[in-house]
């Protein structure tokens, strides 16, 4: 989900079925009543969302195609799509899935976890829809995400038990540590 003060909105991603649906449906709902206010179909699942306020850009994740959506959130239109891990998916590779997504409105980057056995966070342009970089080495599934703006930092949690703390400034690795250790 991701809301808009602005706009005000709340924006739904939805996979649909895996058997009987191709792609997903965001919907854009009224934040009080939750009623549903426009649809915006995609032909890839949306799963992850965050929007970044001051572009009025939403993200999707397509986790099925290790791809990232952006969408304008006052039109609905599609402004791009990048494919964040093009390895084809066989019984040895498996390909990095996004997960959770958080923007940071300031700098228009879009920090999205890739999740595998040795996870990643690729960091994505929003303006141009290009990948910047990957940071690597954030442990197994990392999903968790949180971001300090201000502050120049990332945070994310993995299924090692690990609080990893990222310069969003240089997006290198500052810290990892046990979760309650």
């Amino acid at each position: 989900m991701a809301y808009s003060q602005q706009e005000n909105a709340l924006w739904l991603a939805t996979s649909q079925s895996r058997k009987l649906d191709k792609g997903g449906v965001v919907y854009r709902l009224d934040p009080v009543t939750l009623e549903v206010t426009q649809a915006i179909h995609n032909d890839l699942k949306p799963f992850g969302a965050t929007i970044n306020n001051t572009t009025q850009t939403l993200w999707f994740g397509n986790t099925v195609n290790s791809a990232v959506t952006a969408i304008d959130a006052k039109t609905g239109e599609v402004k791009g799509r990048l494919v964040l891990d093009d390895r084809k998916r066989t019984e040895e590779v498996r390909p990095l899935q996004p997960r959770e997504l958080v923007a940071d409105d300031a700098t228009n980057t879009v920090y999205i976890s890739g999740i595998g056995k040795e996870s990643v966070i690729w960091v994505v342009d929003g303006e141009n829809i290009k990948l910047k970089t990957a940071i690597q080495n954030t442990g197994k599934m990392s999903t968790g995400l949180a971001l300090d703006s201000k502050g120049k930092r990332l945070y994310t949690t993995n299924a090692d038990g690990e609080l990893i703390t990222i310069d969003t400034a240089d997006n290198k690795i500052l810290s990892r540590k046990k979760a309650g250790g």
